[in-house]
């Protein structure tokens, strides 16, 4: 009789290796857009070095719509805002997340006193994730001084950051100011939940209708 040895250890280490280079490249793909977006940024930073010129040139005076959009230059932000999403159902609301920013239900629209509040991902956990769900990655970088243009119903509004910090989850000190400033707001560590960045601005400039320039 021929007894024929099956090699149990060096398949299972094979498959132990596989599953090794496959969990790694998974987590390099899925995080493949925040790492660009990263940087991205660092080397726009540099003297004499811009990356992205013709991408950066559109994004400051194209956004993607001009019902309702945010655009923020200095990170490459251009998007989509979903206006009156509703923070107690959060299902809907991280639906509306994996694409979009929120406009929180019952603050102030663009032009109204009160507070303009907007939150979005700061990076995303699932591998088959979007770019956009990652679309507040550099809010970090914010400073005093930096511009923020929303659009709204056609007219273009413009804000400079005054003050950019991190807060508990549970701090919404920022929502009781009766004067007219925008907030945005993700979640800190990235990819966490544990407390908030949030992005503090004051109008600069009066609005203007983008059809009667």
């Amino acid at each position: 009789m021929i007894t024929i040895s099956f090699p149990i250890k060096k398949v299972l280490g094979l498959v132990a290796v596989w599953l090794v280079l496959f969990s790694a490249s998974s987590l390099f793909i899925a995080y493949l857009p925040i790492l660009q977006k990263e940087i991205d940024y660092r080397l726009n930073r540099l003297p004499g070095i811009v990356i992205n010129k013709t991408e950066t040139k559109k994004i400051s005076t194209t956004p993607v719509n001009t019902d309702f959009t945010i655009v923020i230059p200095k990170i490459n932000v251009n998007s989509n805002i979903v206006s009156n999403v509703d923070l107690n159902n959060k299902d809907k609301a991280e639906l509306i997340l994996k694409k979009n920013i929120g406009h929180a239900l019952g603050s102030a629209l663009p032009g109204q006193k009160g507070t303009v509040y907007l939150y979005g991902h700061s990076a995303f956990m699932d591998i088959f994730g979007s770019e956009q769900n990652s679309v507040f990655y550099l809010l970090d970088k914010l400073e005093a001084g930096d511009e923020i243009e929303v659009f709204y119903n056609g007219y273009r509004y413009f804000y400079l950051v005054s003050e950019a910090k991190v807060t508990e989850a549970s701090d919404v000190s920022f929502l009781l100011s009766g004067k007219e400033q925008l907030v945005l707001q993700t979640c800190w560590p990235l990819g966490t939940d544990l407390k908030r960045f949030v992005v503090i601005a004051k109008p600069i400039k009066t609005s203007y209708n983008l059809t009667n320039k």
